[in-house]
């Protein structure tokens, strides 16, 4: 029997859409796939009485990822591209956008407990970010705690069964925990920063086209457009989350959120002058400490670097 808990799901980018990577792996701590397949039927009328023939259609492959951070290398296939520096003794990192997205490899390697010998390994090629979305919960809960959490929606070219594995990679460090997080926002560090998150959308699904060489799959998929926005709860102690508010304009002071394991190991998404607060409702908390929520989105490109041990 196939036990999830044995289950190894990894990553590798593509150097061709929808050829399987032949790159490092990357092995996701933590990691659930939900699959949403879909084998798309034409509908045929028998002329003549009431029911229906079926011919094939196109194929969706579609699936979302989730798994607890250890590295912040998959965040560049939902954003774009990395500028890596070779620093000597560590790596710096500087993301852009890039329009079509880079490609990715993903393979679920699943063992069968009884024998404990992998018996499928399901392989996802050319796959893309939909959307993605970092959590953090400083209060934890669920089976990742108060593990730093990503969650991407992806589409794929096709899924099929593979008979080999990818070369894994072993990349090391503790993984992040909600306690590494700074928020800071229009200058203000907010040291009782409880939860959060941020997404990115990037509407691929609009993107999709026929192409004849691909048979019933999609062929790649394009942004549309990118949205960012998110929320964090945060313990206050004045009026300044508000007074910022009711200003009507994005913030202009230095605002950002950080993830830290220590001097250069760290990723950072700059907001700065480009976040626009929806709302900062602080309803009453007759048990204990009233909790704030900045709800935010955030216009055009912000500013996102890391540094750690490893290129990207």
């Amino acid at each position: 029997m196939i036990s999830g808990k044995k289950e190894r799901i990894q990553w590798a980018e593509e150097s061709s859409f929808g050829v399987m990577s032949t790159n490092a792996y990357e092995v996701l701590p933590n990691a659930v796939v939900i699959n949403d397949f879909k084998q798309n039927w034409e509908e045929v009328n028998n002329t003549g009485d009431l029911t229906y023939n079926y011919e094939r259609g196109y194929v969706d492959v579609k699936y979302t990822l989730s798994f607890v951070v250890r590295t912040w290398r998959f965040f560049v296939m939902a954003f774009g591209d990395s500028t890596d520096v070779n620093n000597t003794t560590y790596f710096s990192h500087t993301l852009s956008e890039y329009a079509p997205l880079h490609s990715f490899t993903l393979q679920r390697i699943q063992y069968d407990s009884a024998i404990g010998s992998s018996s499928r390994i399901l392989t996802y090629v050319g796959s893309k970010v939909d959307s993605i979305t970092i959590d953090w919960n400083s209060e934890g809960g669920g089976i990742n705690g108060s593990f730093v959490t990503i969650t991407a929606k992806c589409t794929a070219k096709r899924v099929y069964e593979e008979t080999t594995t990818g070369t894994v990679y072993s990349f090391t460090g503790d993984i992040f925990q909600a306690r590494m997080t700074e928020v800071k926002i229009n200058g203000v560090t907010y040291n009782a920063n409880l939860s959060g998150s941020i997404t990115i959308t990037n509407n691929l699904n609009s993107g999709f086209y026929a192409d004849s060489s691909s048979s019933y799959y999609r062929s790649e998929n394009l942004p549309q457009h990118r949205r960012m926005f998110g929320e964090i709860n945060i313990n206050y102690s004045n009026s300044t989350p508000f007074d910022l508010w009711a200003t009507g304009s994005a913030v202009s002071g230095d605002t950002y959120v950080k993830f830290s394991r220590g001097e250069h190991d760290w990723f950072k998404i700059d907001m700065t002058g480009k976040m626009f607060l929806n709302s900062v409702p602080d309803n009453t908390n007759l048990d204990g400490l009233n909790i704030l929520k900045f709800d935010f989105r955030v216009g055009g490109e912000p500013t996102i670097t890391a540094e750690d041990a490893y290129e990207w």
